[in-house]
């Protein structure tokens, strides 16, 4: 394999040889290399050698050779690399050559250059193409660490029971990934900007793992209408979220006993209550207020006590009660503020009983309750008060198929408030579901630009596959879940790493904001990072966009680049229902019939009668919010 790049008016050449090992001699040669290397590892730790920190990093890397062959069948090749310099002066060849050899030493070679000196006609002939390695300076790798130097050529992924993702780019044949075969957990996560072919990826990926399992349950959350195909597909039932819709941020579900303990038994109403702060820190944010700690400590005690008095604590056997709602929580707030008959405190309404009685707390506590009361509450009597209800929806009543539209809502700082408890309440729902569950969340940026809405998707995530839940979130953007260190370097917040770290699968299509340092962050090299910065977007002419797929293998990230195609001619189905806005095609029967005309299933209802069935069945699935016109 030969490459060449230019640094400092130079030229650099790098040339690898790799020579297959058989099986048996691999794992014959990698036992020899262990023991050799243990041997000179001991012999010199105990002689106090100053080698036995190198010789100790060599055994173990020849464990991990021999153990890597024995568990996974990986092959071994004998590899070698070499290296040439061209400049036009003296000079300039030894100042390329000291950058060079500083380059191999920091991350991510992190290797040394060893100078062929009094060998420069073997060396010639070694570095030359198609030419034998006459310095003979091998050294044992893996295939799989050999194909990262070959990213985009030398492997794809076939897996019987997965989906097709798209088409290898280079290699022309499907790429085909089960998500549920991962040990990371079983979310997925796809990037791109607008344009770049990231919601047909959703949708595809969605579509497909439905019908490899109809009976999982999907749960729709839609900011913009990008998913309402998949939502007639699914027959899901269209809740218009917002409005009198309920969203309770202090539900909690009966977990089932085979998972607590895998969770444990305290974890349950752990989460419960993070989640709920996390719902009051992220208000205050939106609202422009300054969470102070006595506020936010006022909060807690509310919460906790709102479990309480339903019958509700750690014990996960008091989880089936019924849960408390915002409106129990402030009026502890009320409780713990001691407000008695105070008029200006009960202009609040219906949301404080009028009988409230002092308490016993610290004064300082109590005057942070008033402040509460008095100066923060209002917003949860008008445009919050859906805040205040029971959840208006029942992941296990209906089929297990909703469309959580989120259209109506004009503030973004609401819309990912609102996405985030209907994240957690699909959380909950998912404890007692029998079946495996999916979440697509269309736009997650307006989920994840919050820092505080990432704590609780951290404990999302890292729980979701105990429960057999898988999130699916689409976002424009990779650049919210990093944020600068004090030395100015970009790093992932801690949470994010969580997130991408149980993440099976993840999907880059085209992304102005991805950066190699970013990419090194998240496990790409710079390589892919180039790759998916100047991936093609998404264009019918063309019929395909570009993405580079990450699947999680044993805990490292491998890349295959992909194109996905989409088009009336290569799968007239999913790209019917991918491509379907009701503002632009009208109803969903007859847009199925003008794009496939004789494909289109016989037997369909007629246009007249499934409109009116849609029509209806939309009125019904408003829940508390009335007819929808």
């Amino acid at each position: 394999m030969i490459s060449t790049s230019r640094i400092k008016h130079s030229y650099i050449t790098l040339s690898t040889h790799a020579l297959g090992v058989s099986k048996s001699d691999a794992r014959q040669q990698s036992q020899k290399n262990k023991i050799k290397h243990k041997s000179d590892y001991e012999k010199k730790e105990q002689e106090g050698h100053w080698g036995a920190e190198s010789a100790y990093r060599k055994w173990q890397a020849a464990s991990d050779i021999e153990n890597s062959l024995t568990e996974s069948g990986s092959g071994l090749f004998m590899t070698s690399t070499y290296v040439s310099l061209r400049a036009s002066s003296e000079e300039q060849l030894l100042d390329a050559a000291k950058t060079m050899k500083q380059r191999f030493k920091e991350q991510p070679a992190r290797c040394e250059v060893v100078p062929a000196h009094f060998q420069q006609e073997e060396m010639a002939h070694s570095a030359a193409p198609l030419v034998y390695d006459s310095m003979n300076k091998a050294t044992p790798m893996l295939g799989r660490a050999l194909a990262k130097q070959m990213p985009y050529t030398s492997n794809n992924i076939y897996e019987p029971s997965g989906i097709e993702v798209g088409i290898h780019h280079d290699r022309d044949e499907p790429t085909i990934v089960d998500p549920y075969l991962r040990g990371m957990g079983y979310n997925m996560m796809v990037f791109g900007k607008i344009g770049s072919g990231k919601s047909t990826t959703s949708k595809k990926i969605l579509t497909q793992l439905k019908k490899r399992n109809p009976e999982m349950n999907v749960v729709l959350i839609d900011p913009l209408e990008g998913l309402a195909g998949p939502s007639k597909l699914f027959d899901a039932e269209q809740i218009v979220v917002g409005g009198e819709t309920g969203l309770n941020p202090l539900e909690i579900k009966e977990t089932p006993e085979e998972k607590l303990s895998v969770v444990g038994r305290t974890t349950p109403f752990s989460e419960a209550m993070e989640r709920f702060i996390s719902f009051v820190e992220t208000f205050y944010d939106l609202e422009g207020r300054e969470l102070e700690a006595e506020k936010k400590n006022v909060w807690e005690k509310a919460g906790r006590r709102a479990y309480n008095e339903k019958g509700i604590t750690k014990d996960p056997g008091t989880h089936g009660n019924e849960s408390p709602t915002l409106r129990d929580a402030i009026q502890e707030i009320a409780h713990i503020a001691g407000v008695g008959d105070n008029p200006e405190i009960h202009q609040m309404g219906d949301l404080l009983d009028a009988d409230l009685s002092e308490t016993d707390v610290p004064l300082r506590t109590r005057e942070a309750a008033e402040r509460v009361l008095s100066e923060d509450i209002e917003a949860f009597r008008t445009r919050y008060r859906h805040f205040t209800k029971e959840t208006g929806f029942d992941l296990n009543a209906h089929g297990g198929s909703f469309y959580l539209d989120l259209q109506l809502k004009e503030g973004k700082g609401e819309t990912g408030l609102m996405l985030g408890l209907l994240l957690t309440s699909v959380y909950e729902m998912a404890k007692e579901s029998d079946d495996p569950t999916m979440i697509l969340i269309d736009e997650a940026q307006y989920l994840t630009k919050h820092a505080d809405n990432l704590t609780f998707l951290e404990q999302v995530v890292r729980h979701s596959r105990h429960y057999d839940l898988s999130l699916l979130f689409s976002t424009q953007s990779i650049s919210e879940f990093y944020a600068k260190d004090d030395e100015g370097t970009s790093a992932l917040k801690s949470q994010a790493e969580v997130i991408f770290n149980n993440s099976s699968m993840m999907c880059f299509h085209h992304l102005d904001d991805m950066t190699p340092e970013f990419g090194s962050e998240i496990g790409l090299n710079a390589e892919e990072a180039t790759f998916v910065n100047s991936a093609l977007p998404g264009d019918k002419d063309r019929g395909y966009s570009e993405m580079l797929l990450a699947v999680d293998e044993d805990g490292t990230r491998e890349c295959y680049p992909q194109r996905v195609e989409m088009s009336m001619d290569v799968n007239p189905v999913e790209f019917s229902i991918v491509d379907y806005e009701p503002s632009d095609h009208g109803n969903w029967h007859d847009y199925l019939e003008r794009q496939l005309g004789d494909r289109f299933a016989d037997g369909q209802p007629s246009s007249d009668e499934s409109e009116s069935e849609t029509e209806e069945h939309r009125s019904v699935m408003a829940a508390d919010g009335g007819e929808q016109q």
